[in-house]
């Protein structure tokens, strides 16, 4: 007997074309090649056609047979690309032929970038939903790993529309990056700032009426204690009469992501005032919405800050009621003499609160001390002038006549109460009309010269 050993010693018989050419298109800007697509004829003397593998690799990249059988090409490998097409039967034997790619740009919008842009989008509006304008975005890209030398890139932006649109250049491919944006505002701080928002705060306070949006509660925690109290009213009446300049412990204005569930009150935990976007391995242009912003003004309870909103408030189609005149018991003072002068109001009204700024001609008028209010209540400030307010949150009757205060006046020399004292806009004078909003108050001629009653306060 002899034994007799049987092998296949001849590789497939494999014979490819030479080259395919095809396009990138938009908007993928991508194409794939599978290695039969090479394949002009391939037979083996041992292994059936259907079961012979076929593999595809750039060409010079490996050895042995590919891990794959297709070949995926980008718009940064547009032009001529080489590639081995391998073919293995049932033995393992294996058999190679080369050829080539030829990548072409159809439309000219498939553009190689060897590097990746960022674009940032969002929009910024107030706390009752009104858009707003003219604020500064801040971004920050810095790479985390998987580039040298590392990136670091700083941006700073001035918009004056509501909506912003800031890219971030020429990051390396292949990076993993950390991004952070942020938005800032800045603002005189009494803007949007009054008594009646310390008529809310205190009502809010004693359970009179609560607020009814935590962006509310936030604006109103002036101390940034995380919570609402009376010393948060002190340091707002504290700004109201010119003994601060800013809140100390505030911005003008708060700008924080939009909070997940407004309604609720005890979201001062859950502000965060920055985006930070985590991008791994970064391979293209990359497009980031969504990233709006929430403009919360330090003090400003009622939203009433004037911002030039690109839409109209409600609160502009309002009725306009008139002023309220301010009326004082004296008309004209000597010179030399000091009096008592009560001031009141010239008609009936309820009201939460009020306030105003005196100033004097003082050149022939001094105001030497104010009766009928407490001490913190009013200040006069370096330049003269004399800020007053008063806050009732339970409301309370002023009749036409009862004096709201006094002023101790001293004239230097003859004077007319009409030409010497005068309203100043330093402090807004308003009053604040139970149920019926906000209501201006006025001088004229007539009402210093109006005689009332020095009935007291």
């Amino acid at each position: 007997s002899h034994q007799f050993v049987v092998k296949d010693c001849s590789p497939p018989n494999l014979l490819c074309i030479n080259g395919l050419t095809q396009q990138l298109e938009p908007p993928d800007c991508q194409v794939s090649f599978a290695a039969s697509s090479f394949i002009l004829s391939l037979t083996d003397n041992c292994t059936p056609n259907n079961q012979i593998q076929i593999g595809i690799r750039k060409a010079g990249s490996g050895t042995g047979f590919p891990t794959t059988d297709t070949m995926t090409y980008l718009k940064c490998d547009k032009g001529t690309n080489f590639v081995e097409i391998v073919a293995r039967d049932a033995s393992g034997l294996m058999n190679t032929c080369n050829s080539y790619v030829l990548v072409q740009d159809g439309d000219s919008d498939c553009v190689c970038n060897q590097d990746g842009d960022l674009d940032f989008r969002g929009c910024l509006r107030k706390g009752d939903g009104f858009k707003l304008n003219n604020f500064q975005l801040r971004t920050r890209v810095v790479s985390t790993s998987g580039v040298t030398p590392t990136v670091n890139k700083y941006r700073v932006t001035n918009y004056q529309d509501s909506c912003y649109s800031s890219i971030t250049e020429k990051l390396p491919f292949g990076g993993n990056y950390l991004a952070t944006v942020q938005a800032v505002k800045q603002d005189y701080p009494l803007n949007g700032v009054s008594t009646f928002d310390l008529v809310l705060i205190s009502k809010h306070i004693l359970g009179i009426e609560s607020f009814t949006s935590a962006y509310q509660a936030l604006a109103a925690d002036v101390n940034r204690s995380s919570s609402v109290t009376t010393f948060d009213i002190v340091e707002t009446r504290k700004l109201l009469l010119g003994i601060y300049d800013t809140f100390p412990a505030v911005p003008s204005w708060r700008v924080i992501r939009p909070l997940a569930n407004p309604a609720s009150l005890l979201s001062f935990s859950s502000t965060l005032d920055t985006y930070q976007i985590v991008l791994p391995n970064l391979q293209d242009d990359h497009v980031l919405p969504g990233l709006d912003f929430v403009a919360v003004k330090s003090g400003d309870v009622n939203f009433s800050a004037d911002v030039s909103t690109l839409q109209p408030n409600d609160d502009d189609r309002s009725e306009v009621k008139p002023p309220l005149r301010l009326r004082f018991d004296r008309a004209r003072l000597r010179a030399g003499e000091e009096a008592l002068v009560a001031v009141s109001l010239g008609a009936d009204v309820q009201t939460e609160g009020w306030q105003m700024s005196l100033g004097f001609d003082r050149s022939s008028l001094q105001c030497v001390g104010v009766v009928g209010l407490p001490a913190e209540q009013y200040r006069f400030t370096e330049n003269g002038l004399l800020r007053l307010l008063d806050v009732l949150p339970a409301g309370q009757t002023l009749l036409a006549g009862t004096p709201l205060f006094f002023l101790k006046l001293r004239a230097t020399h003859d004077t007319e109460l009409s030409q010497s004292l005068f309203l100043d806009s330093a402090l807004q004078p308003e009053l604040y009309e139970e149920g019926a909003g906000r209501r201006m108050l006025e001088l004229g001629k007539k009402n210093l010269n109006y005689p009332v009653s020095m009935a007291t306060h």
